[in-house]
């Protein structure tokens, strides 16, 4: 199977997938009539987007040859995670089934963080996480979590929370590339050329 074509199959599917989550944030919380809840939220799915477009996109190795069974499976979990974040949404704004919206929206998200950071198996070689990287992320996801919980009626602050933690695992993971290239004295690609040089 060509690597490259079928990456690029799976990440439309989950742009697709993100469409429709994005599509029933502001269905279900419209910005006419709940504006600092549909915002955050939409921020929220945007820093996660922008998350996963860095890894599957900037990160992977784009040309090997290599089974795509592992990228398969953990798009299942990125698409299935996504279609739980959105029933989640539905379910918070329902008074009767906010707990069960909680557990959706929680685990959805840590399942779409997980899902997209098992693709770093097909990084580049120079950015397969270490350890060290694997433990900060992990600490962002747990502290996450318990914040989620902790402010689980305020669907406006789990937005802010869910932004935040995009947000803190997208810089995570900068940081880390950068320094690995520079441990491996590697410039910097520079940015006002426009190569296209993501590696």
């Amino acid at each position: 199977m060509n690597f490259p074509h079928y990456l690029e199959r799976c990440q439309l599917l989950t742009i697709i997938t993100f469409g429709e989550s994005v599509i029933a944030v502001l269905k279900t919380y419209p910005l006419s009539q709940n504006f600092w809840e549909g915002l955050t939220l939409f921020m929220g799915l945007g820093f996660m987007f922008v998350f996963y477009i860095i890894q599957t996109f900037v990160n992977i190795n784009h040309h090997q040859r290599v089974s795509v069974k592992a990228l398969s499976y953990a798009h299942y979990v990125i698409v299935a995670s996504l279609l739980f974040f959105t029933v989640g949404l539905e379910f918070l704004k329902d008074s009767h089934h906010h707990d069960l919206g909680l557990h959706f929206f929680v685990l959805s998200i840590l399942a779409f963080f997980v899902g997209t950071l098992s693709t770093s198996h097909y990084n580049i070689e120079l950015y397969r996480l270490d350890r060290r990287v694997v433990a900060q992320y992990g600490l962002l996801l747990v502290l996450a979590t318990g914040l989620f919980y902790l402010f689980g009626q305020q669907i406006a602050i789990l937005g802010l929370i869910l932004a935040g933690l995009s947000r803190a695992l997208t810089r995570t993971g900068m940081y880390y590339r950068r320094r690995v290239r520079e441990q491996n004295k590697i410039p910097h690609p520079d940015i006002t050329a426009n190569e296209r040089d993501f590696s």
